[in-house]
């Protein structure tokens, strides 16, 4: 089995997932306090707050992930997963229209893909050189 590690930990996406399960938490269990002693049947704010737990739940999970078989991108309301052989490159661009860095994943054959996790020299050097003992390796 191939175990997936987070490449780069974001702890930005990592704390905004956090307070939104957080809340999220708290409300459903308002909304099972309110049921369970006033006797109110589960309404459509429980589905609303029990959305927002899974996508806080997504956003805490976020990030740029690797292993031996390649690169996995967890964004939101998505996941991508790309082998080493699928992969050319690794850029650092902003996302449009912030100015934020943000790492990319250049495909052989695509579109680049971005990611969630901020661009450095640092992590671009490292995502290069595991792609670049791949590449060797086939």
């Amino acid at each position: 089995m191939d175990r997936w590690e987070l490449a780069v930990p974001n702890r930005e996406d990592s704390q905004r997932g956090l307070v939104l399960l957080g809340v999220g938490v708290l409300l459903v269990g308002f909304e099972i306090y309110d049921s369970v002693v006033y006797g109110f049947a589960p309404s459509y704010t429980l589905v609303a707050i029990l959305f927002a737990f899974v996508v806080g739940w997504r956003i805490r999970t976020m990030g740029l992930y690797v292993s031996q078989r390649g690169v996995r991108i967890r964004l939101p309301y998505h996941t991508r997963t790309y082998d080493w052989f699928e992969i050319r490159d690794f850029e650092s661009k902003p996302l449009p229209p912030s100015r934020r860095l943000l790492i990319w994943v250049v495909l052989k054959m695509g579109e680049p893909q971005r990611t969630s996790v901020p661009g450095s020299p640092e992590i671009l050097d490292q995502l290069r050189a595991r792609l670049a003992a791949r590449s060797v390796g086939e």
